[in-house]
């Protein structure tokens, strides 16, 4: 196996995008308004989101990824190693365990280990 065949994934929370010289994928982190949805990617304009929010009077609400963003980031390596937020916080763990389930149950001879890192 080579490196190419193994990623690290995880969710925005972590404050990383890209990791330089690995297959690394980040998983979006969501807050939600009636007006917009700012999505925690390499688009989200950061600046242009708290002005926003700094004037924003109704009520938002946060998302964490869901198993379908996590699958879409796992692509199609062999190993993946997945780091979430907390379980105790958010649903990004459960989400990736569901999604876990999923695509070790497509692809029978990959392997995906995530880890809750409880912070």
């Amino acid at each position: 196996m080579n490196n190419s065949d193994m990623k690290i994934v995880v969710d925005s929370a972590s404050d990383m995008l890209e990791l330089e010289g690995v297959d690394f994928e980040s998983a979006p982190l969501k807050i939600i308004t009636a007006d917009k949805e700012y999505i925690d990617d390499k688009t989200l304009d950061v600046e242009e989101m708290a002005e926003d929010l700094l004037h924003y009077k109704g009520k938002s609400s946060t998302s964490c990824p869901n198993a379908g963003d996590w699958l879409d980031a796992f692509g199609e390596s062999e190993r993946i190693f997945c780091i979430t937020l907390t379980g105790t916080l958010s649903g990004s763990y459960n989400a990736a365990m569901l999604a876990k389930s999923t695509y070790e149950e497509a692809h029978p001879d990959r392997k995906v280990f995530v880890f809750n890192t409880l912070s």
